[in-house]
């Protein structure tokens, strides 16, 4: 009778020997796919916060345009009059100008310009002017004279400020005629303090702007900001395609690779055929070569077989790779080859 036991000893050492090395290989591959996947999936997230910064901007540079043709459209002096007369129709405001806002877009500065008139009429209320006989000059010069006033809001609409300030102004000024009128009577007559800090000399000194520049100068702003909305737009469409191509590149990184799983069939096999079923027989304590122990080796063959076919195959795909890469026809290759290139 002839010992097996050698005989089923090289075959495990040999299995063990594949099975380490494609285990090795596989491993490795692993490795470099979980690289690849982290490299790609951080690329995808940075592509991402690069979109929404420039969304962000997109949105801020549209807004300026659109407070710009808000603005146009409120600074109108009868719509500006309706609003500070608590008028806040659209359908009524939009009879005295045109706009090119939808009412959805144009709704929140209308909202925002009777607050200011409404804001300024209650700081004025609080603060009331006091009357001298250079109050009349500032009529008009809120611009200027503003930063005369102490504990002013935040400001976002100028122009209800002014409206509210000559208001104001005009109210003080016949308020004062009725008195000098009333102490000219009694005959006594007083004048206090104009407004805190302001003299009739500085509001004089105050030259009226060129309306053609103005114009030209707020022109050329406003397609300024046109064009760095488009830009913006622009940007955010550029940076969105490279986010779906970057995601595509991802997805093909993360897509099981059909050559990985034909290594893993291989290691399974050489496993079950060359290591787990050899030891097994082993442990049964065989004295001779039985059939079923014969078998073992034609299953250890088949096994080694596949592990050939499996690269000739390999390599063939690679071949076949390079062939396309030079416009070779893909139809060429054999359907097994294909599968493995996939």
């Amino acid at each position: 009778m002839a010992d097996p036991t050698p005989y089923l000893s090289t075959m495990t050492g040999t299995s063990a020997t594949l099975v380490s090395i494609i285990g090795g290989l596989l491993v490795a591959r692993f490795v470099g796919l979980d690289s690849e996947q982290q490299g790609a999936q951080k690329l995808v997230e940075e592509a991402k916060a690069r979109l929404n910064i420039a969304r962000q901007r997109a949105d801020e540079a549209r807004q300026k345009v659109e407070r710009w043709d808000a603005s146009d459209f409120l600074q109108t002096p009868a719509v500006l009059s309706l609003i500070k007369s608590g008028t806040t129709d659209l359908v009524e405001l939009r009879r005295h100008a045109d706009c090119y806002l939808e009412d959805v877009e144009l709704t929140p500065y209308v909202d925002e310009v009777s607050h200011e008139f409404h804001e300024a009429k209650q700081y004025f209320a609080e603060h009331p002017l006091s009357p001298d006989e250079g109050l009349l000059d500032a009529h008009g010069e809120w611009h200027r004279v503003r930063r005369h006033f102490d504990d002013l809001p935040p400001i976002m609409w100028d122009e209800a400020w002014s409206l509210i300030f000559d208001e104001t102004v005009m109210d003080a000024v016949k308020a004062a005629e009725r008195r000098k009128a009333q102490q000219r009577r009694t005959g006594s007559f007083s004048l206090p303090s104009v407004m805190s800090g302001i003299t009739p000399s500085m509001i004089r000194a105050i030259t009226p702007r060129d309306n053609t520049d103005w114009r030209a100068i707020r022109a050329r702003r406003y397609d300024a900001k046109v064009l760095a909305s488009e830009r913006a737009d622009q940007q955010v469409q550029d940076l969105d395609n490279e986010l779906v191509r970057l995601r595509q590149a991802h997805s093909e990184v993360v897509r099981p690779d059909g050559r990985m799983l034909w290594a893993l069939v291989v290691l399974a096999v050489f496993t079950v055929v060359g290591v787990g079923l050899p030891l097994w027989v082993m442990s049964q304590g065989p004295r001779d070569i039985t059939p079923h122990i014969r078998w073992l080796f034609w299953l250890f063959g088949g096994a080694l077989a596949t592990l050939l076919i499996y690269m000739a195959l390999y390599l063939r795909a690679l071949m076949t790779r390079r062939s396309m890469a030079l416009g070779t026809p893909e139809s060429s290759a054999p359907p097994a080859a294909r599968a493995l290139s996939e």
